[in-house]
């Protein structure tokens, strides 16, 4: 899974329109050939609860949340440059992104020892650790290469600023549990007691609705996709989109 994020990386910083496999974020790992390649492959919602499923998806988004907050670092506009051959295979491959005052690097390993790998970065100052704004990098030139430590099968991603990002889905709270149908029961699990689950169709209309449960039963909902909101006693909601 931890491979599976450092190709998320040299995926979603990369300027260009984007598409992701079902469940790519979970680690989806069901071949296109099951059931024919246009065939109907199976839904596991149950990937949320593995913690190294749930890391991936924590790390997709944040790499997407990024990408939306600073579109223009993402854009044809930026100064874009890369180094991802498989001559850079042992050695590191590299992302660097510039647009006016702000600039992110991405640092991958792509073996499976961790290791040191040096690259430039296109301002000076002080860069932060993406997610881990407490690891910092004084970077006092451009043309110096600069030695950053990365774990194996993993990537670490900088910033010359501190990013403020918008439009993060919330749907996975640290510390609530994700919420999942089971279709072999036919049940919408909470994991712990929600004030009001509320179940809506597709065109937005409240197809079901349970108060203080954390499980609710689903048989009596028509074939079709839905989404599902829970609230908390603490006002925290999370949701999920489910298809009966």
């Amino acid at each position: 899974m931890s491979q599976a994020g450092a190709n998320a990386a040299f995926f979603l910083t990369v300027p260009g329109p984007k598409m992701i496999w079902q469940f790519g974020e979970l680690g989806y790992d069901v071949s296109i050939d099951y059931n024919g390649r246009t065939g109907e492959k199976p839904v596991y919602w149950e990937h949320y609860d593995v913690t190294e499923r749930n890391g991936l998806y924590q790390s997709y988004r944040d790499l997407i949340a990024l990408r939306n907050s600073y579109p223009n670092l993402f854009s044809t506009n930026a100064t874009f440059a890369w180094k991802a051959t498989d001559s850079y295979w042992n050695n590191g491959r590299f992302i660097t992104s510039s647009y006016e005052d702000k600039a992110f690097v991405v640092i991958g390993n792509f073996t499976s020892n961790a290791g040191n790998f040096s690259t430039t970065f296109p301002k000076t100052g002080t860069w932060y650790e993406y997610k881990n704004e407490e690891s910092t990098l004084d970077i006092a030139y451009t043309t110096q290469a600069v030695s950053v430590a990365v774990p194996a099968n993993t990537y670490k991603l900088y910033t010359n600023f501190k990013p403020v990002v918008t439009g993060i889905d919330n749907s996975l709270i640290e510390d609530k549990p994700a919420m999942r149908y089971d279709a072999s029961s036919d049940l919408l699990v909470i994991g712990e007691e929600a004030v009001k689950v509320e179940v809506f169709a597709i065109n937005g209309m409240i197809a079901k609705q349970e108060m203080n449960c954390s499980v609710v039963n689903l048989a009596v909902l028509q074939p079709g996709v839905y989404i599902a909101k829970a609230t908390f006693s603490d006002g925290e909601t999370i949701t999920c989109k489910l298809q009966r």
